[in-house]
Order: structure tokens, then C-alpha cells, then sequence
């Protein structure tokens, strides 16, 4: 699991939890240190799967340079859990994401990324600089704009319930 340091990088921690749970070889690199993170319930789960000493493994990766000493996983996994960026990906994809997006898409493994590929204008489908390329997108409720019209990159979309009523759309 890459995991950013905002909501979309704490659904991939609410997901290394559960993989983990299920007795699954789970690795997660946050992009970042653990007290930058942004929004309560990302920092909960960080705090959480940090506890899962026996289960997991987290790993810490502030810079390009940092994300090279983890080269070796990205090569040698089976599957990558995409968490670095959701909705509120803006601009040019600065370090360590441009250097995590380029290890993921040269990576041989199965890639699903959570909510939308980092990268990728959720409302355009436009990509700025870079972007995952994803074989997997599971989405929340509904598909953002964005997923219907950069099919490329976003692979087999899943759209998952969440519990939200039609009444609640705003």
C-alpha cells in the first residue's frame, strides 16, 4: 500500500488493515512522516496499522531518495494498493509522489488504486504531469467524471456502495 498523507492515503490504511487481517503480506509506505498527516481518522488508522507489528509492516518514505531504498518491493510484489491521492490532487505531482507514481507504473504488479488514480482530474479526466495507471479503480458511491473519460488509466472500475442516499447528494 502507498499511502499519502491525506483521505485517500487513510482509505489505503483502513485497506492494509484489513489485508492484513485476512493474513495477507502487507507492506505500506506512507509518503511522508506519520505527524504530517492530514485528518483525524487517516491519523487514527496510521496509528493502528503502526501497532500491527506482527501483521504489517510500515515503512516511511520522505524523499526520492528514500523511496529508492524500496525499489525492491515495488519490483517484487504482487499487487500495489494505489492511496496517494484522491479528489484533491491539484497541479504539477511534486516529490516523493511524482518519484511513487513511476515506481508504481513500472512495477509488473497488479495495481489498484483507491477512489481514482493519483493523478488524474477527477472531474476532467486530464492528467497534469503524471498518473497511475491502474488495472483496478474501486470508487465510492458513484464514478467521478473523471473515471469516464480516462478509461486508460483507471482499468476495471468498481464502484462501491458506502451508505450514502440519493437524498443526501448534494
Amino acid at each position: 500500500v502507498v499511502a499519502g498523507l491525506g483521505n485517500n492515503g487513510g482509505d489505503g490504511l483502513v485497506a492494509a488493515r484489513h489485508l492484513a487481517g485476512e493474513g495477507v503480506g502487507v507492506k505500506v509506505i506512507l509518503l511522508g512522516r506519520g505527524e504530517d498527516i492530514k485528518g483525524e481518522e487517516a491519523a487514527v488508522n496510521w496509528g493502528i496499522v503502526c501497532k500491527m507489528t506482527r501483521s504489517l509492516t510500515t515503512l516511511n518514505a520522505t524523499s526520492r531518495e528514500a523511496l529508492f531504498n524500496y525499489k525492491g518491493l515495488f519490483e517484487e510484489c504482487g499487487i500495489i494498493v494505489d492511496a496517494i491521492f484522491g479528489t484533491g490532487v491539484r497541479g504539477e505531482i511534486r516529490e516523493p509522489y511524482a518519484t511513487a507514481i513511476d515506481l508504481i507504473n513500472s512495477s509488473k504488479a497488479y495495481k489498484v488504486s483507491v477512489d481514482i488514480p493519483s493523478g488524474l482530474d477527477p472531474l476532467t479526466g486530464e492528467v497534469k504531469s503524471k498518473a497511475v495507471k491502474a488495472d483496478l479503480t474501486i470508487t465510492f458511491h458513484k464514478a467521478k467524471p473523471g473515471l469516464l473519460r480516462n478509461k486508460e488509466l483507471v482499468g476495471k472500475l468498481v464502484i462501491a456502495p458506502i451508505g450514502i442516499p440519493p437524498e443526501a447528494e448534494i
